[in-house]
């Protein structure tokens, strides 16, 4: 019988958290929730989006007036089944705390201020991206190739549980929903049928 009765106080203290949990996320909107939802994935890809990157840096690129000289992955990493290393992750992709990064090299020509307003707006445009280098050559007067390393963040979803504390959205993440929402998005690209490939690497935008 005391056995029993632990096990039944037990019991009862879950059922009153689960209450409390279940209370506090009853109080959020189905629908703000959804569109979150739906900005997170924009935003961060639970799988690498090749299509979706390709597609933002084409976009933003044609926006400002810029002319594409190519943009370079390792071979296998155009689709989401990518070439593994032995640690189980895409010879062309690193982690970064519990993101992913795909990386690639992309050349682009264009005016200064063109160049300048790509380098200011690649990093508010979703999928979110993270420029690493930077090298500018200059071709002629007011005309420069940039050689820039970029890289798309993706993090797969986690598997979660109810465990801890459930609250509200804090400011702090008001806040970054506000601000993702005012990044850019753009759709489609332009990737070639049939890419040209130069010493192991793939050549996915050409000059026509």
């Amino acid at each position: 019988a005391g056995t029993l009765l632990r096990k039944i106080e037990a019991r009862g203290k879950e059922e009153e958290s689960l209450s409390k949990k279940v209370a506090i996320l009853s109080q959020i909107d189905q629908q703000v929730l959804k569109e979150r939802t739906k900005v997170i994935k924009a935003a961060l890809p639970e799988t690498k989006d090749v299509i979706a990157y390709l597609g933002a840096v084409d976009g933003l690129s044609k926006e400002l007036g810029l002319s594409f000289g190519g943009i370079t992955v390792a071979p296998g990493d155009v689709s989401g089944e990518s070439q593994k290393s032995s640690s189980g992750r895409s010879k062309n992709t690193r982690k970064v705390a519990l993101l992913n990064v795909l990386d690639t090299d992309i050349k682009i020509t264009g005016t200064r201020d063109g160049i300048y307003a790509f380098l200011r707006q690649v990093e508010q445009t979703l999928p979110l991206m993270q420029i690493s280098d930077v090298a500018v050559t200059k071709l002629e007067e007011d005309l420069y190739s940039m050689t820039l390393s970029l890289g798309m963040l993706w993090a797969p979803t986690p598997t979660v549980d109810l465990k801890g504390t459930i609250s509200l959205f804090t400011e702090k993440e008001e806040d970054y929903f506000q601000k993702l929402n005012a990044f850019k998005t753009y759709s489609g690209s332009s990737v070639a049928e049939s890419p040209a490939q130069n010493n192991g690497r793939v050549d996915l935008f050409r000059q026509e």
